[in-house]
């Protein structure tokens, strides 16, 4: 009786593949390794000295400090490759541009804001119909919103086709669309609503408002005539202050 042994046939591949370059400690040797040195300028700075190994010893044992001078001086012309590893700012930095580029950021307003009358009349005419899928008539603009859902989508559209955003208390205080439509008329269209900057201190604008004789409002200035205004005191002063030390000075040699 015989025993036969079956050995399974294992075929072996060399699969052909392409990475990034790798900075890591081995990649290293390999870009250096046929590296031309003789770009490496090397100048002799004096006679070159040698000592015996015995001698050597010898003075480091009995405490002799000995001045250590190099034969020659070699100039280094390092690039990237020449440091292993990759520079951590650098790679935080690519990081951050990657996360950046990949969030995605829902720009739901339009770039072509509303200037005209017939633009909004247009505007109010589509936000209506794909809000409650008709024509709209004249009571029916002027008939509040009769749940919240309505409110928000048709407010919504609006915002979005016109290209400006409604305020919280406007949202909250208007209820229907002929009032939604005076607002664009008085704040958006007259251009009010321009010189509201939520990034300035005074970014109320109260020029057009009526207040009590008891009330002053102080008008508006701009930072660069405030600048200018300071600039002229402080140059006044400084004036000031020279012509005191010249009255000074001379009246202390009328003195002398």
């Amino acid at each position: 009786m015989s025993l036969y042994r079956c050995v399974p046939v294992v075929h072996a591949s060399r699969q052909f593949s392409s990475s990034a370059v790798r900075t890591d400690f081995m990649s290293w040797f390999k870009r250096n390794k046929n590296k031309d040195t003789s770009s490496t300028t090397v100048v002799n700075a004096q006679p070159e000295l040698q000592k015996d190994t015995k001698e050597v010893i010898n003075e480091i044992e009995s405490g002799k400090t000995t001045e250590v001078k190099s034969s020659t001086v070699t100039k280094l012309s390092l690039t990237d490759d020449d440091f292993i590893g990759v520079d951590i700012t650098t790679k935080e930095k690519e990081i951050r541009s990657l996360k950046l580029n990949n969030v995605p950021f829902n720009e739901w307003l339009s770039e072509d804001k509303v200037s005209t009358t017939e633009q909004l009349e247009q505007i109010l005419l589509e936000c209506y119909q794909e809000t409650f899928g008709a024509v709209p008539s004249e009571k029916k603009l002027k008939k509040p919103f009769e749940s919240l859902v309505d409110k928000f989508t048709y407010t919504k559209l609006l915002q979005s086709k016109s290209g400006y955003i409604i305020p919280d208390y406007q949202l909250t205080m208007l209820q229907t669309p002929v009032e939604f439509k005076k607002w664009f008329e008085t704040k958006v269209l007259s251009g009010s609503l321009a010189k509201f900057k939520e990034s300035e201190p005074n970014a109320i604008d109260l020029s057009n408002v009526k207040f009590p004789p008891n009330v002053y409002v102080v008008p508006d200035i701009k930072p660069s005539v405030k600048k200018q205004k300071v600039k002229k005191i402080l140059e006044e002063v400084n004036a000031l202050e020279a012509q005191h030390e010249r009255e000074a000075i001379e009246k202390a040699k009328s003195e002398a």
